[in-house]
């Protein structure tokens, strides 16, 4: 019997319904191919090689295979099923915590949001990254710096302790990606992009003029003190005009 399942396993294994139907074939051949015993007479001749109890035994080790591979068929299917809700989800959240600020409905964009790990929670944070940017533009942020970026954030309902608040601090702590600062630009770029232009243009300049407060913390007050218009050059600047640039690029959808 040994030598017979492993010959069934040789040569009928299959996982499909066809394969057993196969194997069976394959295993009732291999039976009747089997040597008469030595003085068998014609009555045990008749009867040898069918077998119906072995090939019933097979018939449901080859059933019992099957409904196995069935079932890690359907596990699968109800993980990338899983999978896809809970991407769902996490699209829905996050445009949810955007909701209140901008209107973002580029599924692509909202993916890229979730793969940067924010959440319900702290998704409104990506819209504080350009204040982040600026502060890191030298490198490091000063505590000054630090207390006008969560000042700005508590001005714009984003609550101490909050998570996106928590996310915040941490950007300040260690600086995030670049993928971040890029992101967070093209979000606020599609969510303004519905705007008619005059609004538009008014929204990005009050963006522009709190990262320029950002900016002025370190410094500016000296400048101004030497008659200077602004305390803000070198990296500083061009990140100022690189965030201008890129909310304006494009124009609006609506006029």
């Amino acid at each position: 019997m040994s030598r017979l399942l492993a010959a069934c396993e040789r040569r009928g294994r299959c996982a499909t319904r066809t394969g057993n139907e196969a194997g069976l074939a394959t295993l009732s051949k291999a039976m009747r191919a089997r040597p008469y015993p030595a003085g068998a007479d014609d009555r045990e001749r008749s009867g040898y090689g069918t077998l119906p109890g072995e090939v019933n035994a097979m018939r449901d080790i080859l059933k019992d295979r099957e409904r196995g591979d069935e079932a890690v068929y359907f596990r699968k299917q109800d993980e990338k099923l899983l999978q896809k809700m809970r991407e769902r989800a996490a699209l829905e959240e996050v445009a949810h915590a955007l909701a209140d600020k901008l209107r973002v409905d580029d599924r692509e964009l909202l993916n890229r949001v979730v793969d940067l790990g924010l959440t319900r929670d702290t998704g409104a944070a990506i819209l504080l990254a350009p204040l982040v940017q600026v502060a890191w533009a030298e490198g490091s942020v000063s505590p000054r710096e630090r207390e006008v970026v969560l000042e700005i954030a508590g001005s714009r309902g984003v609550a101490d302790g909050s998570g996106a608040h928590r996310q915040v601090e941490s950007w300040l702590a260690q600086r995030p990606s670049d993928a971040l600062f890029d992101t967070a630009l093209e979000v606020m770029k599609a969510g303004l992009a519905v705007l008619p232009d005059a609004e538009r243009e008014e929204r990005i300049r009050e963006i522009v003029a709190a990262c320029t407060r950002v900016a002025e913390a370190t410094g500016g007050g000296l400048a101004k003190l030497l008659g200077m218009s602004t305390g803000i050059v070198g990296q500083e600047a061009a990140v100022l005009d690189a965030i201008g640039a890129k909310l304006r690029s494009g124009g609006s959808s609506r006029q």
